[in-house]
């Protein structure tokens, strides 16, 4: 499928630029040459199966191969509703080289969002893991089916589902390479600059969205390889969902440096750090949540995280005090990158970096992309002054699937243009990026602007607090007020008058002061883990229309 936003002027640029390379090999020509070259090296790993780099090429060409046969038109949509399992990252690379677009969706969508998904992407077919599907999923599958007419096929990993269902594991069994030419694969599969798969919004501020996710003749692993020293005998652990924020390092960098993968199925905090212990895992991706759920859980000490080189983290800021203990105890960097589905990865940081640097800065930007601060009428804006991210580079996806309206709005008005991230964030002297939080999380007291994580992150340092989020909660006079949720550090307490002395002592504006305090023992959490501003908002106005305050 030919991309929406790849116009002439930016196939242009970035050839002219030499990032765009003939010689480079896509990442699903890279996962079959590591099957060459290392024929016999593990490469994924589940609860379930281990697999071998040739086994996989065996897998995904037999299971291409049984696309073929079922004579889906190249282009065609399939979901996967899928958990972290050796086939979520098959199946990646099956479809595209069957030259299919497969979509790995989050397994919290419920219904809703799966029939939007598939109706907007006029998906042919969906596929499942029938051991953690219950019943009551197949009986609202067939009831949703009924409106999905172009939905044809149901596939499942395992061994039970509906009448018609076509199973995966039979398909992978089937040596349907015999029947065909060597290169047959080479003709069908996805070639250098079409789209080779879908990808995902969460859905946090509405129905998720679907983006085109393009085969880039560009290393944009690189940056990561020689910037993280990392090598074949790295273990990557795959602790969050596999369809998007830090685990783009488990189905692309770990595969273009010839690493293993080792995944979780589900997140919990001991089986993370047994799984770490004894698969030796080197680099961890994850949230910081789930950093903070490992490192506080009573049988931390049971086990070894010597082999931890790194926890890499995307998706939600990371306090600086969290990141710092995090490293201490732990024993490992905590590293971040920051990106959105819509153009990838965008920073990054460094190991070698200060630790000052990598506690409070989200990086610099990555080779191959461009970022520019603006202000609200689109100047760029001053070394240390804060302005809206905007950004354009070599790895950006190419825009909303089918959706051409949409992807002019975000990237700005031309389809070679620039993308408006609505993060808020400052630059230093050095090159580095600050975040200072969302455009639309910036809390308007009274006519004066709040941005919450610099509040936060001042908060997380306190040595009670080991999470905190700061909100708007409405109110009929300024507007909006700031209300701080704290979850505190086991064994600990935290008080309001603490809260206000200590954010007094750090020198806070009295008009940045949170006016009330909800002490909770965890956070909502939404699309990748992240904390659910929305529904601590939600939480906070109820609670004040319970108490007959008025709120607008």
């Amino acid at each position: 499928m030919k991309p929406s936003r790849y116009v002439p002027s930016l196939i242009e640029r970035y050839t002219k630029m030499g990032l765009w390379k003939d010689d480079t090999p896509t990442l699903l020509q890279r996962l079959d040459e590591n099957a060459t070259k290392w024929p016999d090296k593990e490469a994924f790993i589940d609860s379930q199966i281990q697999m071998t780099y040739a086994e996989v090429k065996q897998w995904t060409d037999r299971v291409a191969f049984g696309l073929i046969e079922h004579e889906i038109p190249r282009d065609s949509v399939i979901l996967a509703l899928l958990p972290n399992l050796v086939e979520t990252l098959l199946l990646r690379f099956a479809f595209q080289k069957a030259g299919l677009l497969g979509m790995i969706t989050p397994m919290r969508f419920g219904f809703r969002e799966l029939f939007h998904l598939m109706k907007e992407t006029e998906a042919a077919g969906l596929v499942v893991a029938s051991r953690h599907m219950e019943d009551e999923f197949w009986q609202g599958l067939k009831a949703i089916r009924k409106d999905l007419p172009l939905f044809r096929y149901l596939f499942v990993v395992g061994d039970r589902g509906p009448e018609g269902t076509i199973f995966i594991d039979e398909m992978a069994r089937e040596p349907l390479e015999k029947k065909y030419p060597s290169n047959y694969l080479t003709k069908t599969r996805v070639q250098p600059l079409e789209v080779e798969c879908l990808l995902t919004t969460s859905g946090t501020t509405g129905l998720p969205k679907a983006i085109e996710h393009c085969a880039l003749p560009y290393s944009m692993q690189e940056a990561f390889v020689h910037g993280w020293k990392l090598t074949p005998y790295d273990i990557f652990g795959a602790l969050i969902p596999l369809y998007g924020g830090a685990s783009a390092l488990c189905w692309s960098v770990a595969i273009w440096v010839g690493g293993k993968v080792v995944m979780l199925e589900k997140f919990d905090p001991e089986q993370a750090l047994s799984l770490i212990d004894c698969e030796k895992i080197t680099v961890a991706s994850g949230v910081p949540t789930e950093m903070v759920r490992m490192v506080n859980h009573p049988n931390f000490q049971k086990y070894n995280l010597s082999s931890l080189r790194y926890f890499v983290y995307s998706g939600t800021a990371c306090p600086p005090a969290l990141a710092q203990r995090i490293e201490e105890i732990m024993k490992c960097k905590v590293l971040t990158f920051y990106g959105a589905t819509e153009v990838g990865g965008v920073t990054m940081l460094n190991p070698d970096d200060p630790p000052v640097i990598r506690y409070t800065s989200i990086g610099k930007p990555r080779p191959g992309m461009e970022v520019r601060l603006i202000d609200e009428k689109g100047r760029d804006v001053c070394v240390g002054e804060t302005g809206e991210i905007t950004c354009r580079g070599a790895t950006c996806p190419s825009g909303y699937f089918r959706d051409p309206k949409a992807t002019l709005v975000a990237w700005g008005g031309e389809l070679d243009g620039w993308y408006r991230t609505g993060d808020l964030a400052k630059f230093d002297q050095d090159g580095y990026l600050y975040l200072m939080g969302r455009k639309k999380d910036v809390i308007i007291r009274g006519g004066q602007n709040i941005v919450p994580a610099e509040v936060e992150n001042l908060l997380c340092s306190h040595p009670n607090v080991m999470q905190a989020a700061v909100v708007p909660m409405p109110d009929p006079e300024l507007g909006e007020r700031p209300c701080a949720y704290v979850i505190p550090k086991p064994g600990k307490s935290f008080s309001f008058d603490e809260m206000i002395s200590f954010l007094k002592g750090k020198g806070v504006a009295i008009y940045k002061l949170p006016e009330r305090l909800e002490v909770v023992d965890k956070f909502p959490q939404s699309g990748g883990q992240k904390i659910s501003k929305n529904d601590l908002v939600k939480d906070i106005t109820r609670k004040l229309q319970s108490e007959g305050i008025r709120v607008g």
